[in-house]
């Protein structure tokens, strides 16, 4: 009996880490960690071909690319322990829904730079997240925690004198 007990705590955890981790994720990706904000109407633009660099825009660099898959793995670790039964397309579908509005926002407030690279790289870390998930049991355990921790350093985070800066 006591299985179902630890197995709803699990999943209590995990909602409240999911969601925490949705703000995050959305305050990184809008804002850069900064106070929101809206943007200006230079920032507003799209690039349509992923990758590779274009008559208006570079090609994506490696660290952004790397930056954008290891953003979104746990929100794949997430959809596995929330709902076990998703498949992976679903989960891919879930993730490009998520990774889609985020890049909409960042149009819309003129905040970023909207990049079908960011879509892909998104949805790989999503699959990633997803795959460890339903491979590694010890995810299952320390994933919620994760959630408090990262809570924990946003706040001293924002509460340090540290901010960042676009480069210049």
């Amino acid at each position: 009996m006591a299985e179902p007990a630890e197995a709803s705590q699990l999943r209590r955890r995990s909602f409240i880490f999911a969601g925490l981790y949705l703000f995050f994720l959305a305050w990184i990706i809008l804002f850069k960690l900064a106070l929101p904000h809206l943007g200006s109407g230079e920032l507003r633009s799209i690039k349509l071909l992923p990758f590779i660099a274009d008559a208006r825009f570079a090609a994506s660099g490696l660290k952004e690319s790397l930056v954008n898959l290891l953003l979104f793995i746990p929100i794949g670790l997430n959809l596995r322990l929330l709902w076990p039964r998703l498949r992976w397309v679903q989960a891919a579908a879930a993730g490009l829904g998520l990774s889609l509005l985020l890049e909409i926002l960042q149009y819309t407030l003129a905040v970023g730079s909207s990049d079908t690279s960011d879509l892909a790289t998104n949805v790989a870390g999503c699959l990633l997240g997803f795959a460890a998930a339903g491979r590694l049991e010890p995810l299952r355990r320390i994933c919620a925690w994760i959630g408090i921790a990262m809570t924990v350093l946003a706040l001293a985070f924002i509460a340090s004198p540290i901010r960042f800066a676009a480069a210049g």
